[in-house]
């Protein structure tokens, strides 16, 4: 168990899915919830923090809205007035829980705080800090697509390993289905609505990254964004094992990362499929490439 975790206590097994319900996930489990609308949003968060209250949470809702809107949405939150007064329930708008301007804000410092008040909920004797978050109005341009990838790539590290459980919603039709995919790809558990995504890159255990799924043509950019995202202080090891395809424009990707990597130790990547590896060995020697089957 990593330093700092919940001593004594199991940790638990990340999912790793699709899904069409908000409800029955738990501590380290990290949603995104692809929508349309308000209804529609309102229709997942609330359920998702209703179930908070029965597993012992402290519970964070955010949205772009004031702090009027906000409790409006959660009206159907069985004792909402008594949670926020108890402080297990606070509702902060956008820019004020993301520290957001323009629609950036500071990765590192946003991991971070997050970070903080999961221990903290965890310390006040909660089971994990429950995140609601819509997140539509920080992906204004393309720009800020590959900015919130980065996020998503990033907190879903710390996500891993913390007492941390959230729901990320995206409007299908704000920020479009490209985004949208995006979003759902750097996500270990995904609603995707319309725009089906068969593929995911999301932290594992023992420190590697997980790529599963189906890798095509509609998540090459999504790929792209998100391997650039990973910490390459040292070996970045990806388990490939549930990859259940790849094509040539991604394993070109891998090979990319590969050889950026190579200075820091390169791209290790355990027990790639019988397809996978054959590709690879047909391409040689790649800089910082390693395959451990």
């Amino acid at each position: 168990m990593l330093a700092g975790e919940d001593a004594g206590k199991q940790r638990p097994v990340r999912r790793s899915e699709r899904t069409d319900t908000p409800v029955g996930y738990g501590p380290r489990d990290h949603l995104c919830w692809v929508h349309r609308g308000d209804s529609a949003w309102h229709d997942a968060a609330v359920p998702f923090l209703r179930d908070g209250i029965v597993g012992g949470d402290r519970l964070l809702y955010a949205a772009d809205k004031d702090e009027e809107a906000l409790l409006d949405d959660l009206a159907g939150l069985p004792e909402r007035d008594a949670l926020l007064d108890a402080g297990q329930l606070e509702v902060r708008p956008l820019a004020e829980a993301y520290a957001a301007l323009d629609g950036r804000f500071d990765i590192g410092a946003q991991v971070a705080t997050f970070e903080q008040m999961s221990l903290a909920a965890l310390a006040d004797g909660y089971r994990s800090l429950r995140l609601a978050a819509d997140l539509t109005a920080l992906v204004a341009s393309d720009d800020a697509v590959h900015w919130v990838v980065s996020y998503e790539v990033l907190v879903d590290a710390m996500g891993a390993r913390r007492p941390w459980t959230a729901l990320c919603g995206y409007d299908l039709d704000r920020i479009g289905a490209p985004a949208a995919r995006a979003m759902c790809f750097v996500h270990p558990v995904h609603r995707d609505g319309e725009e089906a995504v068969p593929a995911r890159l999301h932290a594992g255990k023992a420190g590697k990254w997980c790529l599963a799924g189906e890798v095509d043509v509609a998540t090459h950019e999504a790929l792209r964004t998100a391997l650039a995202t990973l910490p390459g202080a040292g070996p970045v090891h990806l388990d490939v094992s549930s990859l259940e395809h790849i094509d040539v424009a991604g394993v070109r990707a891998l090979a990319a990362l590969a050889v950026m990597l190579a200075p820091a130790g390169g791209l290790v990547l355990h027990r790639p499929p019988d397809v996978l590896a054959w590709m690879l060995d047909t391409w040689g020697d790649v800089p910082g490439l390693q395959v451990r089957p």
